[in-house]
């Protein structure tokens, strides 16, 4: 995925380049011809080969040889394939929109606990969704491979530091909220910490998980002690 996104940038970053895929993309525009690119950017038609060219091998564009009705050499004519990236190579800035409303929360009513239990309800959610799909686990062993899946899918960097009947240690290397922890960290914890134990309860039950958010205060990680529920629970 990165090394596609690489050449697709690398693809449009030339404006001419950018100019002929809009061209080409443009709703209900039939496959284009060189010559006729060409005349419409007013450039020389081997320029407007060596554009198709890395356009083609970027994946964003494709080509098929025409037959003539007289002699004649085929006539190649070119089209997008698809809408790959779109408008989403345009720039988006959503660090600016989390702060945003982190700092509306900071100034309203809303409570440390209503905002730990809004991120409960949507840890919940995942849950459901996984188990929906891989069923609930019930050994210990299975629980952390479970956790360390999902966790390593939502990009938090889990390492597995103990494991035992009653309990899961996981160190969290890397904070998916990074970028904006610092802006508001109460409450960016609150919501990641109830999220987090909306995930694990299928396992927890009522039994408390421990979260050590590390990462706002500076250190390289946060530590989440989970508390497997037992028959009893």
């Amino acid at each position: 995925m990165a090394y596609t996104l690489l050449k697709t940038s690398k693809a449009l970053g030339d404006e001419t380049r950018l100019s002929l895929y809009r061209y080409l993309e443009q709703p209900h525009k039939e496959p284009a011809s060189v010559r006729h690119l060409a005349n419409h950017f007013k450039l020389h038609p081997n320029a407007i080969r060596q554009h198709l060219a890395k356009l083609e091998e970027a994946g964003l564009v494709c080509s098929e040889s025409l037959k003539r009705s007289g002699s004649g050499r085929p006539q190649r004519v070119y089209e997008v394939k698809g809408p790959i990236f779109g408008t989403e190579l345009l720039p988006r800035n959503y660090k600016l929109l989390c702060e945003m409303l982190l700092e509306f929360l900071a100034t309203s009513r809303v409570s440390i606990g209503e905002i730990k239990e809004f991120g409960h309800r949507w840890g919940e959610r995942l849950a459901r969704a996984r188990m929906a799909k891989e069923g609930l686990r019930h050994s210990p062993e299975e629980i952390a491979k479970a956790l360390m899946s999902q966790f390593s899918g939502l990009g938090f960097e889990p390492a597995l530091v103990s494991l035992s009947e009653q309990k899961i240690d996981i160190r969290l290397q890397n904070c998916v909220f990074r970028e904006v922890v610092e802006f508001h960290p109460d409450l960016v914890c609150a919501l990641l910490h109830g999220v987090l134990e909306g995930m694990l309860s299928p396992f927890t039950g009522r039994q408390s998980t421990t979260f050590k958010n590390g990462i706002a205060h500076g250190k390289e990680s946060c530590e989440l002690l989970v508390v497997l529920k037992t028959p009893q629970t």
